[in-house]
């Protein structure tokens, strides 16, 4: 399902990484919110065929 342990700290450490410095480059939060939330759309579209097939 998740990465968890050290796989999912890093894969978290990264984003995070990837979101302050799009913060930082454009000096707004639009750019940080899309990088967020694209990701997140994957996961629940994921989570949802997952326990549709259930």
């Amino acid at each position: 399902m998740t990465p968890s342990c050290l796989v999912g700290f890093a894969m978290t450490g990264f984003l995070a990484w990837i979101m302050a410095r799009s913060m930082l480059e454009t000096r707004g939060m639009l750019a940080p919110w899309i990088i967020h939330f694209l990701p997140d759309v994957v996961i629940f579209f994921s989570y949802a065929l997952l326990f549709a097939r259930a």
